[in-house]
């Protein structure tokens, strides 16, 4: 795949397992155009802080600082 949009698109979930820029970049629009039920799982914690109101998403893991 080319970019992280490209990896997403018409996917039913997503499993977030790095801390890589290009995932923090990501945005709740970003979910919602390129996957078709967006539901995202987030092992890093890249996503902590963040309100989603349009994608069902969930943090897993380890209860650890957030990535910053």
């Amino acid at each position: 795949t080319r970019s992280v949009q490209e990896a997403l698109r018409n996917s039913d979930y997503c499993l977030i397992s790095t801390k890589w820029s290009a995932y923090r970049k990501l945005t709740e629009k970003d979910f919602l155009q390129n996957m078709r039920s967006p539901f995202v799982f987030d092992c890093r914690g890249i996503f902590a802080g963040t309100k989603f109101n349009k994608i069902h998403y969930q943090r897993i893991g380890l209860r650890r600082k957030a990535v910053a």
